[in-house]
């Protein structure tokens, strides 16, 4: 059976969405994303927050993957 995580854990692993939303996002350096998209069927708009595991410069491209 697995259990649900902590309050504490849950907090700390939303932190970075909540710096981003409170606009100091900068804190990070270029090392999390948040990527914002509107839903195919839905319309509705989501945010999630993503982790840069390798950036190029020459083409602005970004390799990322999901916490």
């Amino acid at each position: 059976m697995i259990s649900r995580p902590r309050p504490i854990v849950i907090k700390l692993l939303r932190a970075p969405a909540r710096l981003y939303d409170w606009h100091a996002g900068w804190l990070f350096g270029r090392r999390f994303l948040r990527l914002t998209h509107l839903g195919r069927r839905s319309g509705r708009l989501h945010q999630t927050m993503l982790e840069v595991i390798c950036d190029n410069q020459e083409t602005q491209g970004v390799v990322v993957i999901a916490g």
